[in-house]
């Protein structure tokens, strides 16, 4: 992420100024433009700073789950409850990643269609 944002504006600073236009060959000035573009184009359509954002989201909600079950497994075997109390434990479990899996796919249905 750091490199598209270090392309995409001191490169295209540099590019923009006239001074450094004269000074380097056409072909450099070409590819400093087009590594400005791709690095735009890039940035734009994948959004690698949304996807970390949200992949670091989902790795703390991941966690908060495993410490609730951590937790549940833990009251459980204190108060030597029998295996009627597993079912709860799994419930938990199981809607935390649902929860999970349904915001990673609210992730990739918005990139494909171009909102992050």
């Amino acid at each position: 992420m750091n490199s598209l944002t270090f392309s995409q504006y001191v490169i295209g600073g540099v590019l923009a100024s006239s001074f450094v236009q004269t000074q380097l060959s056409k072909e450099v000035v070409g590819f400093l433009g087009v590594l400005v573009l791709v690095s735009s184009l890039i940035h734009h359509r994948y959004r690698p700073d949304i996807k970390h954002r949200n992949g670091k989201q989902r790795a703390a909600q991941l966690r908060a789950v495993i410490r609730k079950a951590e937790d549940m497994i833990f009251e459980a075997r204190t108060q030597k409850k029998d295996s009627s109390a597993i079912q709860p434990i799994r419930r938990a479990i199981s809607d935390g990643l649902n929860q999970l899996e349904t915001a990673e796919l609210d992730d990739l249905q918005d990139s494909h269609n171009g909102e992050t």
